[in-house]
């Protein structure tokens, strides 16, 4: 570097200070000067006698390491740098990087890198070539990886770690989901609070059934049920009897569903539960897990094959049904006089079926930033032959709109959501009545009091909310005086894998 020109006319020699340059040691590595000397480089206060001393020094740097200097900036590093000291396996450097520049850290582990992997994606990749990187995932986890990310082909964490067939792994991410949907339940909790203080007190039922246009005598064949619904203050109670279905036969049990604030009156300690009124049993269904459920959870999570279903919606209609004389149909149902509408869309789904990775490229070509396309199959840790179907899908749907009942859907739907944790049924309803499309087109002061929601392509089930009326006290809502059960007990988690898998979908 050519000597900086100083302008001594001014000012004397005697009067010029050494430029203070900011580096950072502990991180770019005192190696990095090889030619210049603390002894050698003067004090702020101290005069120059030779112009020389402002040369810049000469510098070392790794490969890892890329930088900018200034007078008043540290050295910018590589935001790769965390992958890369994953792809080593440099587990002791990535805890020093932890302990001296946490936000450096904070920013790096969920940043994806070139190839569009976050260092705990990359961690669990390479979990085939050395136990070492369990350790380095699980700590990555650990201290802030997110469990949820997903790769440039759109597969989870979870998907890798199942093809892995790792348990360990797979125990790790189903943990932290846990834990983070513990978080949400919290969040879910106080926005149904505020939801439940706005809403009156009122008695109502969900009427269930099923038909089809194709299929004769489906609505006296297939389940149906009535779900009732009492909200009074700050807790709500909801009844179904339609347990389960097998062999065209219905199994039914009395069930309910409270959501109350806590009783000092009762045995009862948590706010959301279960009643199951035949066995005289209270569940908690958000217990923690305990060993036994963790690890039959877990074992059922290793035998699925990761599957992948995009859907991409191509059209969607939303428009009011005409009679023959083309006006509104309008229709009274119970007291609420409803506009009816026909919603019709189309649909491609876009099944891929996840299996087991080729294997890491090496890391000269891993780390190239120099090629043309970073996102090409073998620098992305592929997975062989993925089998890939689309399918096209049309569909329509019916609703009936009162703007006159007691409160709106968007009131509604918090309480719905939370119901549909425990209930498979309300939460296919809520996922039909909270899409995006459906709420941009239906009146924001309105209520679906009828809406019929296609299963299949020849079935489909109706949806009715009858028999409102407003309650002036909460009876109905007292808690009943039964034992509490464990849930691995009164559900049989330990035998029965249908329970063990709502008890899946329930975290992730």
């Amino acid at each position: 570097m050519d000597e900086w020109d100083l302008d001594t006319s001014e000012n004397s020699s005697e009067s010029i200070v050494v430029p203070i340059f900011n580096f950072d040691y502990n991180r770019a590595g005192r190696g990095i000067f090889v030619d210049t000397f603390e002894d050698s480089v003067p004090s702020d206060d101290e005069p120059i006698h030779d112009a020389s001393i402002l040369e810049f020094p000469k510098l070392n740097l790794p490969e890892e390491v890329f930088s900018t200097v200034s007078c008043s900036e540290s050295i910018i590093y590589n935001p790769y740098l965390l992958s890369m000291l994953v792809f080593k396996g440099n587990l002791n450097s990535i805890h020093e990087m932890l302990e001296n520049d946490p936000l450096t850290f904070k920013n790096s582990v969920n940043q994806p890198d070139l190839r569009g992997n976050t260092p705990l994606m990359l961690s669990c990749r390479l979990c085939t070539s050395s136990k070492l990187y369990e350790k380095i995932f699980k700590f990555l986890l650990h201290n802030g990886g997110n469990p949820t990310t997903k790769d440039l082909s759109g597969w989870s964490l979870l998907d890798h770690a199942i093809c892995l067939k790792n348990k360990s792994i797979v125990s790790a991410i189903f943990d932290k989901l846990y834990k983070q949907k513990m978080k949400k339940w919290v969040t879910n909790k106080v926005l149904v609070l505020e939801t439940l203080k706005k809403l009156p007190d009122f008695y109502m039922e969900i009427n269930w059934e099923f038909d089809s246009s194709v299929i004769p005598l489906v609505s006296r064949i297939a389940p149906h049920d009535v779900c009732k619904f009492w909200k009074f203050g700050t807790s709500f109670r909801i009844d179904t009897s339609l347990v389960g279905w097998k062999n065209l036969r219905s199994k039914r049990r009395h069930m309910s569903l409270y959501f109350k604030p806590k009783d000092l009156k009762t045995s009862i300690s948590e706010e959301i539960f279960i009643v199951n009124h035949s066995k005289k049993a209270v569940v908690y269904i958000f217990a923690p897990l305990d060993a036994e459920e963790k690890a039959a959870v877990v074992d059922d999570i290793i035998k699925t094959e990761p599957m992948q279903g995009d859907v991409k919606l191509i059209s969607y209609k939303f428009i009011p049904c005409v009679n023959w004389r083309n006006k509104p149909v309008i229709q009274k149902l119970g007291p609420w006089e409803t506009n009816k509408y026909k919603i019709s869309y189309k649909g491609q789904m876009v099944y891929k079926k996840k299996y087991k990775n080729l294997g890491p490229c090496i890391e000269s070509e891993y780390f190239n930033m120099e090629i043309d396309n970073p996102t090409v199959s073998e620098f992305s840790y592929p997975s062989q032959n993925e089998t890939t179907q689309s399918v096209i899908k049309k569909s329509k749907a019916f609703l009936w709109q009162s703007p006159n009942f007691p409160f709106t859907l968007q009131e509604f739907l918090p309480i719905l959501q939370m119901i549909g944790e425990a209930n498979s049924s309300v939460k296919k309803l809520y996922k039909f009545l909270s899409n995006e499309n459906l709420l941009e087109k239906l009146s924001p002061n309105s209520f679906p009091v009828k809406v019929d929601i296609p299963l299949t392509l020849s079935v489909k089930a109706v949806v009715s909310f009858e028999k409102f009326q407003i309650i002036s006290d909460g009876k109905a809502l007292d808690a009943p005086g039964y034992m509490v059960q464990s849930r691995k007990v009164a559900q049989k988690i330990l035998t029965c894998p249908k329970k063990r898998l709502l008890l899946v979908n329930l975290v992730i």
